[in-house]
């Protein structure tokens, strides 16, 4: 990038030194590299005589924070919580229904099967399409 005595950004240029835009005093810079249009908005990009250094510093985001637990809500979303008071959902949980649950083969541990009297599963988010909703902390009995 090339900027005038006033720190206005004039020009910039490829890995082969020739100018590609000249900033028009709007900070949008408009370039081709290797015949790809692109475009650049730097409005408040400036450089004065001297070695760079951080004129301001400041934060628009949130603090940083470690992951201290999660929940899963009754809808199925697993949502990690965070030491900032965040939250985020990071995965759902799915429910498969089947057209006929007596259809279902019988597995060990609790498991089934699908079978050709069970008919193909109907994969939900749970409370939607007829299906039940997840309760934490409980089983069925």
């Amino acid at each position: 990038m090339t900027f005038d005595a006033a720190g206005k950004l004039l020009s910039t240029a490829t890995d082969g030194g020739t100018p590609t835009a000249v900033n028009d005093g709007t900070g949008v810079i408009d370039f081709s590299i290797n015949g790809q249009d692109m475009q650049m908005n730097l409005p408040k990009v400036a450089q004065y005589a001297g070695n760079f250094s951080a004129v301001t510093v400041s934060q628009d985001g949130i603090p940083v924070g470690n992951m201290t637990g999660y929940k899963v809500s009754s809808e199925g979303q697993i949502i990690a919580q965070f030491s900032n008071g965040m939250h985020k959902t990071l995965g759902q949980v799915v429910l498969a229904n089947f057209n006929s649950m007596n259809g279902l083969a019988s597995n060990e541990n609790n498991q089934w099967l699908p079978t050709v009297a069970s008919g193909f599963e109907q994969i939900l988010i749970p409370g939607s399409g007829g299906i039940g909703t997840l309760e934490g902390f409980s089983t069925e009995d």
